[in-house]
């Protein structure tokens, strides 16, 4: 591993680097939507960005909310306020459409979520593995959804900013993030439990009450927009009746091992199966570099604590997304690649499949982001 000393210096210039691998990240992730846009003749280059969630959260700035929640039928109650309330606001202040405010801010998220990645790398892994870690992230699989209205960079720079505030120690800084995570996404509650794990012992250890601080912001986030269902619904649990809708109910594995059986027998009858299947072996192999390279225990309570619903609820796809967000896994991987070659084989098969799927979902139904 690499010297974590070696990142102490450098200032802001240092920082160049990643946002240009993200900046060229980004032109890679256009170019696919435009060639998947020649591909789909039915669809233009608007709908492509606009796909799947993009489509519920753009809903929610258009209309605001639907507060009835019918059994069995989705709503975009399931969806968190603050990233469509982000968009809102920059369509508000610039003129631009809905759509266009919505990749703004899907774009500008996923730059502050390398570079606040780059920080947490650089801080446990010194600057070389921190530099693998930002291009890694930038042009991993699931990377492509940071060129659409998704939630993926403005919650991983949340996270990221979190992580490196509780292994500095800065509780309200920590706390605070970890609200923000709350606020965009449901599973943004695991960084309320990273910062029990880290903030208790420190409390106890200190004496102290103000490593409780973090404890105490950190859901705050999710309990505002519980509070605001409560008014609005008369439930403060409607969001997760309104998940239902999607089909993301708990079966403890058994869409997984459906999901392998499905690979087993024809690894290439399900395009998202396929997909998944690899993210999963991604996530077992970082599992295992997490424990050998000793990163910080709660690098590991943020992993698991986001992968495990997913793995345990009905569905088995978009593994490749969700693998990204829980992005110390993807360190590790970046960390551990440090032979130039290696290094160089991995980002280019990762680059290859990230722009490859940017076409597949935008020109087909064969894969769901």
């Amino acid at each position: 591993m690499d010297d974590p000393l070696e990142g102490a210096a450098g200032g802001p210039r240092r920082l160049l680097g990643p946002i240009g691998v993200y900046c060229a990240s980004r032109v890679a992730t256009l170019f696919a939507a435009h060639v998947a846009n020649v591909l789909a003749v039915d669809l233009t280059f608007a709908d492509i960005l606009s796909r799947w969630d993009s489509g519920w959260y753009l809903s929610i700035v258009a209309g605001g909310y639907d507060y009835e929640v019918l059994p069995g039928q989705p709503s975009n109650i399931a969806f968190f306020p603050l990233f469509p309330l982000l968009i809102r606001g920059v369509a508000a202040l610039t003129g631009l459409s809905p759509l266009a405010a919505g990749v703004t801010v899907s774009l500008l998220g996923g730059l502050a979520g390398i570079v606040a990645v780059y920080l947490l790398a650089e801080h446990v892994a010194g600057r070389a593995g921190a530099r693998r870690t930002a291009a890694l992230l930038a042009f991993f699989p699931g990377a492509f959804v940071f060129s659409m209205v998704y939630t993926e960079g403005l919650f991983i720079a949340a996270a990221a900013t979190s992580l490196l505030a509780l292994l500095r120690r800065q509780w309200v800084v920590g706390g605070a993030a970890a609200a923000v995570a709350s606020a965009t996404r449901p599973n943004g509650l695991v960084l309320a439990l990273c910062c029990a794990y880290v903030a208790l012992p420190a409390a106890w250890r200190a004496r102290s009450v103000r490593p409780l601080a973090a404890v105490v912001i950190a859901p705050l986030g999710a309990v505002a927009y519980a509070i605001y269902l409560q008014l609005r619904t008369g439930s403060a649990a409607s969001w997760l009746r309104a998940n239902d809708g999607f089909g993301q109910e708990a079966d403890w594995g058994a869409s997984v091992w459906r999901g392998l059986g499905v690979f087993v027998r024809s690894p290439t009858y399900d395009f998202n199966i396929l997909v998944a299947v690899m993210g999963v072996a991604l996530f077992l192999v970082g599992l295992g570099l997490m424990v050998s390279q000793r990163m910080p225990g709660v690098f590991m309570v943020y992993v698991v604590g986001l992968m495990a619903p997913v793995l345990l609820k009905t569905g088995f796809g978009a593994t490749s997304r969700y693998l990204m967000v829980a992005f110390p896994a993807v360190m590790v991987l970046a960390v551990a690649a440090s032979r130039p070659a290696v290094y160089s084989s991995l980002l280019g098969v990762s680059a290859g499949a990230m722009t490859s799927l940017m076409v597949v979902q935008g020109a087909s139904m064969a894969l769901t982001p």
